[in-house]
């Protein structure tokens, strides 16, 4: 019955997708990591963490977006890592664009094998990957490794239960669909609401390169989602002799949620994001 209900559900959406205006911009993405980068600081981390003079790393950094805005807080070196080269490489052409790249320089790394010395930075930041590293227990210790003592760790992440926890939401506007749908199921209407968009479309080329990024989208969701949970992150840091939780804040999925979000029993489902402000022990 329920996933009768969902099935119509994400159908009713998939048919009132519109389609995407084309955007031509080399630095469209870079430009959105840094107005969610700017978001942030605002809200969380403006008055709380001071990068000034400090040497910053930026794990799973992207397309350089968040890593260029914290390069004009001050910092006297920030470096960003990524696994995959071509991210790093926009990265770096982002960084020039917007004049820091005297102090943002990026290098392609596993964050679980980080080529830094010991103690050689004093705060890192993850953002939006805790939920996609393979190995996120090893991400604490070896960021542990390269950060000094006292220094800080700034980690924000949304969890697997999230609303929108399956990465599909492009293509599944409808919260908690992947808790109800199986991989194979949720695969299905992803393509399916693809389909109804793409028959939308009258520019080929703008159609082609919409549906392949709808099968990376979809290979994201199978692949690169580690299903981290709160409990699980929470267990992480109780178990770790390496840091110490500053900070702790969570986003309310919807705004009426915002009184129960931090509820045992709801926390998983209820929660948009997570914030920690972590400290070297």
């Amino acid at each position: 019955m329920l996933q009768s209900i969902y099935k119509n559900l994400v159908r009713r959406r998939a048919s009132r997708l519109k389609p995407w205006a084309r955007d031509e911009d080399e630095f469209s993405y870079s430009n959105w990591e840094y107005g969610l980068a700017k978001a942030d600081w605002d809200k969380f981390y403006e008055g709380v963490v001071d990068l000034t003079g400090k040497r910053v790393l930026d794990l799973g950094c992207g397309l350089g977006g968040r890593t260029v805005f914290y390069a004009l807080r001050g910092p006297s070196e920030i470096v960003g890592i990524d696994i995959i080269e071509e991210n790093i490489e926009k990265s770096a052409r982002f960084a020039s664009e917007k004049g820091v790249a005297h102090i943002a320089r990026f290098e392609t790394a596993d964050a679980v094998a980080l080529p830094f010395d010991d103690a050689s930075f004093d705060i890192a930041f993850s953002e939006n990957s805790f939920e996609h590293y393979s190995n996120p227990e090893g991400i604490l210790r070896e960021t542990a490794r390269v950060i000094r003592k006292g220094g800080l760790f700034v980690a924000n992440f949304p969890q697997w239960g999230a609303r929108n926890g399956h990465h599909l939401d492009p293509w599944i506007d409808v919260s908690w669909a992947h808790l109800v749908f199986d991989t194979d199921e949720i695969v299905t209407l992803a393509r399916e609401a693809g389909a109804i968009l793409f028959a939308k479309m009258s520019d080929d080329e703008w159609r082609n390169k919409l549906a392949q990024k709808l099968e990376l989208d979809i290979e994201h969701h199978k692949k690169y989602l580690n299903r981290m949970s709160i409990m699980r992150f929470e267990s992480m840091l109780s178990g770790s002799r390496e840091w110490s939780v500053r900070l702790r804040r969570r986003t309310a999925a919807v705004w009426w949620t915002y009184p129960l979000r931090n509820l045992p029993g709801l926390r998983e489902f209820l929660t948009a994001r997570n914030f920690y402000l972590l400290e070297r022990i």
